[in-house]
């Protein structure tokens, strides 16, 4: 996935250790986002 590597040069940038944390606050919010577009696109806003 390139996102996701693009999310953890984010966090590597950051700081030496990446966090857990905020990967973890930031996975969720583009598992979130991603269900989201998917459920539009199965069932179109009429």
């Amino acid at each position: 996935m390139e996102l996701w590597k693009n999310i953890w040069g984010l966090f590597k940038i950051s700081g030496n250790e990446p966090n857990l944390w905020w990967a973890f606050i930031v996975s969720c919010i583009v598992i979130v986002l991603a269900v989201l577009v998917i459920y539009k696109m199965i069932k179109p806003v009429k």
